[in-house]
């Protein structure tokens, strides 16, 4: 559980590297957002968790999306598996260490954009204390001006991490989360 929490927190990282002048900065819509987790319950089933409670901003250059970048921090106390308590353990000092370690925060480093609409973004996750690089597959699901008058993107985001390398090392066989983000972010009016 405590895996899908890490692994949500990744997921909520879309678009990096150093911003650009003429980038367009967003905010995540949490309301119309999710970081999910799945992980492998004793090797047999499928276990999925949500983060109920995350911020972040974008900055998104279309000209030059390797200048774009992201900045995500996830309550991890927010975590949700639809059982409490399995959600308390997911967050007691066994786990996520929650008390210790209450947030989760993804800073990206790069962008790489792959064409279409799809990109790998590079980034820093700090979870449990410690600091990892991981990647997320990203695709843009999709952008445009709503009808109440904002502008609007949508981000869809996969990655899996290891929960060994941020020193949790009791979430089943393999140790593997896997993170899925879908974000949707609102432009921020020209200053």
């Amino acid at each position: 559980m405590k895996l899908l929490t890490s692994t949500l927190i990744a997921c909520l990282v879309i678009l990096g590297s150093a911003p650009s002048a003429f980038a367009d900065k967003y905010v995540i819509d949490q309301g119309h957002s999710s970081i999910n987790t799945k992980f492998k319950h004793v090797g047999i089933s499928w276990l999925k968790a949500e983060f109920k409670s995350f911020s972040g901003s974008i900055e998104y250059d279309p000209e030059n999306i390797s200048a774009s970048s992201v900045a995500v921090e996830i309550d991890v106390t927010s975590i949700d598996s639809n059982h409490e308590l399995r959600d308390e353990h997911m967050i007691d000092e066994s786990h996520l260490n929650a008390a210790q370690f209450p947030t989760a925060s993804f800073t990206s480093n790069s962008v790489m954009d792959k064409g279409d609409g799809n990109m790998t973004i590079n980034g820093n996750l700090t979870l449990h204390g410690i600091t990892n690089e991981v990647a997320i597959e990203t695709t843009i699901a999709g952008e445009g001006e709503t009808r109440w008058g904002d502008y609007r993107m949508g981000f869809e985001g996969t990655t899996t991490l290891d929960m060994r390398e941020f020193g949790l090392d009791n979430y089943g066989p393999t140790n593997m989360v896997e993170m899925s983000l879908l974000l949707e972010v609102v432009k921020e009016a020209a200053e």
